[in-house]
């Protein structure tokens, strides 16, 4: 069974702000798997002009800079299938050693998009993992009213659970 690393719920409210999580990875993770989906609740996020981008973030110097993995978004007013009500969730890989792919993300493309939902605008930078400190930033955009959760998983399938 695949080991769940982080799983957020997050639900914030206001205008414009980055809420940061960071989380250790089991050493023997040879690649994460992150998966985004917003509310818990029927109200999902709403406000005025409200963006959510998932962007997943590795350090190679102990979490003093971050640089992006991968974007899983936007989640936004107008995609009303992932954003106003619960729909299913998005998935992205990310490898531990080698690239990732260097080009948008396309739905059905399993080894380096994302699947499910829209993938307007989801990118991987092809950075590899440098570490086992992972941090998961939630940028949001326009004004959040209401918030029913934003929902992140990183999965790790590691080892052990093979």
């Amino acid at each position: 069974m695949p080991f769940v690393a982080l799983d957020i719920n997050d639900t914030y409210t206001g205008s414009g702000s980055a809420v940061n999580y960071d989380v250790l990875l089991p050493q023997d993770a040879d690649f994460i798997i992150a998966k985004a989906w917003n509310g818990e609740t029927s109200n999902g996020i709403t406000g005025t002009t409200p963006i959510v981008q998932v962007f997943i973030q590795t350090t190679d110097d102990g979490g003093t800079t971050w640089y992006d993995c991968a974007n899983i978004g936007p989640f936004s007013d107008t995609d009303s299938s992932s954003f106003r009500s619960p729909r299913s969730p998005r998935f992205q890989a990310i490898p531990a050693a080698g690239a990732g792919s260097l080009r948008n993300a396309l739905a059905g493309n399993v080894p380096y998009s994302v699947v499910g939902g829209s993938a307007a605008g989801t990118t991987t930078t092809g950075l590899p993992l440098l570490s086992m400190l992972l941090r998961v930033k939630l940028l949001y955009q326009g004004t959040i009213a209401t918030n029913g959760g934003m929902r992140v998983q990183i999965i790790c399938p590691t080892i052990a659970a093979r």
